[in-house]
C-alpha cells in the first residue's frame, strides 16, 4: 500500500496527491502492525526489513501527499479569493 501511495504521488504528480494519502496511511498502519508482530515473535523475523522499508516509503508518500494537498488548498484558496475579490470590485 505504501508503494501505491508513493507511486501515485510520483507518477500522477499534483493530480493524485490527495488520493494517495489514504494508501500511504494504510501502508504505515500495515507496516507498523507487521513490525509489532515481528517484535512479539508472531511473525518471521526475515520480514523485518520489508516492514521497515514499507514504513519509510509510507512516510515519504504521506509527506509528499500532504505537501500536494496543501498546494491544492493554496491554489484553490487563491482562486476563490481572487474570484470573490474581482466580483466585488465590478
Amino acid at each position: 500500500m505504501s508503494i501505491v501511495g508513493l507511486a501515485l504521488n510520483v507518477l500522477c504528480g499534483c493530480f493524485a496527491g490527495p488520493l494517495a494519502l489514504p494508501f500511504s496511511i494504510v501502508g504505515l498502519v500495515m507496516a507498523n502492525t507487521e513490525s509489532t508482530a515481528i517484535a512479539a515473535g508472531r511473525r518471521d523475523p526475515a520480514g523485518d526489513g520489508n516492514a521497515r522499508a514499507a514504513y519509510v516509503i509510507g512516510i515519504i508518500g504521506l509527506v509528499i501527499g500532504a505537501l500536494v494537498l496543501m498546494l491544492w488548498i493554496f491554489v484553490f484558496g487563491v482562486g476563490i479569493w481572487g474570484a470573490l475579490g474581482s466580483s466585488t470590485n465590478s
